[in-house]
């Protein structure tokens, strides 16, 4: 709003960053279609950005903590599910989520893009690492998860 939109897109080119999620430019990635599908059908005059993805992923994610809650919700099955199955859950993060019951830290990996042309095209520029709150830095040997068939259909 400072520039009134004069500055525009070209102040993201060069810009590097972390990520955490696929890239939003990934159009064969299954959590990004899926993803793109499902703002298509809700809410389709909403922009497609890393804004837009990380909230979806989120919903994704709080949808498949709140179903291993179980029908009986609680406060206390909710926690539950969080801290014995969040890092089993697939999702579009690009390592598991890592809630115990010692550690909420979450996400615990990234890799390191650089945004050109706009922010149009990401550019990977090194491999996901992942860490703990007092681990050193690792690159995970699991692949990143698939969106389950039919995603977004």
């Amino acid at each position: 709003s400072i520039s009134k939109g004069a500055a525009g897109a070209s102040l993201l080119s060069g810009i590097i960053s972390d990520a955490y999620l696929p890239p939003i430019t990934d159009a064969t990635n299954s959590w990004v279609v899926g993803f793109k599908k499902i703002l298509h059908t809700y809410d389709p005059g909403a922009s497609w950005d890393g804004n837009t993805e990380y909230g979806l992923a989120l919903g994704y994610n709080v949808v498949q903590e709140l179903k291993a809650a179980g029908k009986n919700l609680t406060r206390t099955a909710l926690i539950d599910a969080v801290e014995n199955h969040s890092s089993s859950l697939p999702g579009p993060w690009l390592v598991p989520l890592s809630y115990t019951k010692s550690d909420h830290y979450g996400i615990q990996g990234n890799e390191v893009v650089q945004l050109e042309n706009g922010g149009q095209t990401i550019k990977t520029l090194t491999s996901v690492e992942a860490t703990t709150i007092s681990g050193p830095i690792t690159t995970p040997t699991s692949t990143p998860s698939v969106a389950p068939s039919g995603f977004g259909s």
